[in-house]
């Protein structure tokens, strides 16, 4: 932790699971506490994880929820996609050749998620979130390594 002098205390590891391989971490805020909270995204366990902070420098044990079975989750990206005044969560997933939001709710948990799939053979390697249109509702760009494209995916309502 920085204490203003560009010194840092002891790590504290936080686990992500055995084998899990965590590849991409993302600071937001999930149950609109004051604090930030840790997303993470594991390859190898197909899942995204939520430490939720203390405020204090430290975390609570992970929540997982599946990306999918071989979805080999590389990216999150975090937004209010259905303007609900809540973090959502998208994940690009290399393995299933899609995309997946998490839509957040109340409680802290994400219970619905929506999928898109980016084509066959796709491989979308990162996704980026911003209003393309406009219109007051998120939109988001996947780039796909398989296809050498990026897809722009444009909400309309």
């Amino acid at each position: 932790m920085g204490f203003g002098y560009r010194i840092f205390s002891s790590m504290t590891p936080y686990t992500t699971g055995n084998q899990s391989l965590p590849i991409y971490v993302v600071l937001a805020n999930f149950n609109h506490d004051p604090y930030l909270d840790v997303v993470v995204a594991s390859t190898s366990s197909d899942t995204v994880g939520i430490f939720l902070g203390y405020g204090d420098g430290t975390f609570a044990n992970i929540t997982t929820y599946s990306t999918g079975i071989s979805s080999q989750t590389q990216v999150i990206a975090i937004s209010d996609f259905n303007n609900g005044n809540r973090s959502d969560i998208v994940v690009a997933n290399y393995g299933s050749n899609g995309i997946r939001i998490f839509v957040g709710h109340e409680n802290k948990i994400f219970l619905k998620y929506q999928s898109c799939s980016t084509g066959y053979g796709s491989r979308p390697r990162s996704a980026a979130v911003r209003y393309f249109n406009h219109n007051d509702w998120i939109d988001l760009a996947a780039a796909n390594s398989g296809y050498d494209n990026v897809d722009i995916i444009v909400q309309t309502c």
